[in-house]
């Protein structure tokens, strides 16, 4: 809205200033019309205004040149920042650190007698890969690049409706009358009827050829110019100009430091639920060390073959209802149907329990693993999830 006033006040000032001396310039060199220049003509007797895209006017019409770079609005609000853009690559891995100083060598000690040579044992499991490190620091953003050209200045709406009609000029007088063309010739007489009833009327003799059309009269003054009509509807917004080539990419940032060395001692975790409950009873049921599968009362339903070498660690039971008063639930580990040593025990109302010993039973690849649950008193029946590791 500033810059519309502006203008405004900006044009009638030209429009005032040019009018005393517009006759000594009508002839003059106009500056050329760009897109920051604006040709407009003002019509001696009304004083109206218009837009023209041509570098001339009509000659009855004053001339004004615009220069709209002194009209450019504020700058707009900054746009929202766009989506933060896709993580960097991973960064290399550092290089190895240099070995530590030799230790100084001990005394030897004496040879001892030669023993058998051992089976070679299984290769023990992989170790799973460690966390990954934390992402470096995001580099700094790159410096902004070039703002892009401006783009190619909008096609022209369409034309405003029409203005109203001016008032109609004062007729011109009537030009002389044009010679009577020559009459035509006269059909024959048709012959006297008797006399009594009135005949038809004859039919009528061919029209004449028209005569030549008069002079045309002497044209009227022109009458006095219209209002001007309302303004035309505003075009439709040109097309956004092509957009700016990207700025160069900022340097990229440090590699952040290397995740620390996973720990390479995980092996086989087994986690099993029974499908259905444990009955309310004494009675010893087996289950799977791994899946869902129901208790049974044959063990060799329910054992398990273990893949490698492995220790027994963190046994840890959760019953879905506790045993209740006076009844207790035991759960173990059994080894190719041997106890282990490997177990943990629920009474009352506790609903979990758990064998953390450091001296963890150990079993060989081949082995056969099954869970034993047995009881005392009369407990709740209730389903039991189960969780351990052998590293």
């Amino acid at each position: 809205m500033k810059s519309s006033s502006k203008l405004c006040l900006t044009t009638l000032a030209l429009v005032a200033a040019s009018s005393g001396a517009d006759a000594q310039r009508r002839n003059a060199t106009l500056p050329v019309v760009t897109d920051d220049k604006v040709l407009l003509c003002q019509g001696r007797l009304t004083g109206v205004l218009r837009r023209r895209k041509a570098n001339k006017c009509p000659r009855t019409n004053r001339r004004l040149i615009v220069d709209l770079t002194d009209f450019v609005g504020d700058t707009g609000a900054q746009g929202a920042q766009g989506d933060t853009g896709a993580q960097g690559v991973q960064g290399a891995q550092g290089a190895q650190g240099d070995d530590g100083a030799q230790g100084a060598q001990g005394a030897q000690g004496n040879t001892g007698a030669q023993g058998a040579q051992g089976n070679t044992g299984a290769q023990g499991a992989q170790g799973s890969q460690g966390a990954q490190g934390n992402t470096g620091a995001q580099g700094a953003q790159g410096t902004q690049g070039n703002t892009g050209a401006q783009g190619a200045q909008g096609a022209t709406g369409p034309q405003g409706p029409q203005g109203d009609t001016g008032a109609q000029g004062a007729q011109g007088s009537q030009g002389a009358q044009g010679a009577q063309g020559a009459q035509g010739v006269q059909g024959a007489q048709g012959a006297q009827g008797a006399q009594g009833a009135q005949g038809n009327t004859g039919a009528q003799g061919a029209q004449g050829s028209q005569g030549a059309q008069g002079a045309q009269g002497t044209q009227g003054a022109q009458g006095a110019q219209g209002t001007q009509g309302n303004t035309g509807a505003q075009g439709a917004q040109g097309a956004q100009g092509s957009q700016g080539a990207q700025g160069t990419q900022g340097a990229q940032g440090n590699t952040g430091a290397q995740g620390a060395q996973g720990d390479p001692t995980i092996g086989m975790i087994f986690t099993s639920r029974t499908s259905s409950d444990l009955s309310a009873d004494n009675t010893t049921r087996y289950f799977a060390v791994s899946g869902l599968g129901a208790p049974t009362t044959t063990i060799g339903n329910a054992e398990m073959l273990v893949a490698e070498d492995c220790d027994l660690a963190d046994f840890t039971i959760r019953l879905v209802t506790s045993p209740g008063s006076a009844a207790s639930r035991t759960f173990d580990v059994l080894v190719n149907g041997a106890d282990a040593d490997f177990s943990c025990t629920m009474s009352n109302f506790s609903a979990t329990c758990s064998d953390a010993t450091a001296d963890n039973p150990s079993v060989n690849a081949g082995d056969l693993l099954v869970i034993r649950s047995t009881a005392s008193g009369t407990p709740n029946a209730s389903q039991a999830l189960v969780s351990f590791r052998c590293d």
